[in-house]
């Protein structure tokens, strides 16, 4: 047993942080299984069988259906509520890297603030690799290449690698980053995520704008109809695009004093008239 142990304290390690926004699980595939796939392909670019692999699926996870959720956490990947892009991931790469800096990262995702080249420059020790989504391509330099030891598509990735045995997963850890607060079953979490709580964190985060004519902040992506502060375009868009701002939506009635309220803050009324369009769009 000691030897056991002694051989797994100096396997390689590997961490993988999974996008979930724009890495979308696709059909035919079982979530359950993405861990295996992803395992397998990480002990191949490797080399190395033997080697442990940490994963994380991050993101904003408030409108990815809890049962997915549910699914993932269980198969052993920690979900972290992180909807900052490649603001989260960098205070992520950065402990890891403090940890194990002369391990190996893998970044799966199709937001550029993620996969940009030019933030892992300067992980020297770290070998790096990447996935992204099908027809999805970094054009900035450096390429990718010189910065990437092993670049991925991600649909190819969960088809073309067989899942791996997976021991016994411990309990479920989810993670709110904007909280600070953790979690160790699914419906906890997303009970947090849909909180009053978690929503005025969110407004102490998000980015504001002053408004000269109320002399107040104002989120500068923010839907007025769920009353719902978003941290950047893309946020806001998701957002938009969920069932909870639709019904939203539909279940508003115009009232005397929300107009007027809006015509004295145009900021509100342009914001408002944004968020009914993309509604209508998406």
């Amino acid at each position: 047993m000691a030897g056991r142990g002694g051989a797994l304290a100096r396997a390689p390690r590997a961490g993988v942080w999974w996008d979930l926004n724009t890495c979308t699980i696709p059909d035919g595939i079982d979530p359950s299984s993405i861990r295996g796939c992803i395992e397998s392909a990480v002990h191949k670019a490797i080399g190395c069988r033997s080697s442990i692999v940490i994963m994380y699926a991050i993101g904003n996870l408030e409108y990815i259906p809890a049962d997915l959720l549910d699914k993932i956490a269980l198969s052993g990947i920690t979900l972290i509520h992180a909807p900052c892009g490649g603001k989260d991931l960098i205070q992520f790469l950065d402990q890891w890297c403090g940890q194990h800096p002369s391990g190996y990262i893998m970044v799966i995702s199709g937001d550029y603030t993620m996969v940009n080249p030019h933030r892992y420059k300067w992980m020297k020790e770290c070998t790096k690799f990447c996935a992204y989504p099908k027809g999805y391509w970094p054009t900035t330099p450096p390429p990718p290449s010189q910065v990437f030891a092993k670049e991925f598509v991600w649909e190819t990735l969960v088809t073309d690698n067989p899942s791996c045995a997976i021991e016994g997963a411990d309990e479920p850890l989810c993670i709110c980053d904007i909280c600070d607060a953790v979690y160790n079953t699914c419906n906890e979490f997303t009970t947090h995520l849909k909180s009053e709580q978690h929503r005025e964190t969110l407004f102490g985060i998000v980015p504001v704008d002053f408004d000269l004519a109320t002399m107040s902040e104002w989120p500068r992506y923010f839907c007025p109809v769920c009353n719902y502060p978003a941290y950047d375009e893309y946020n806001l868009l998701l957002h938009n695009a969920s069932e909870e701002h639709t019904r939203k939506l539909a279940e508003k009635e115009p009232q005397a004093e929300d107009c007027q309220s809006r015509k004295r803050n145009p900021l509100e009324d342009l914001s408002y008239e944004r968020n009914k369009k993309q509604a209508i769009i998406s």
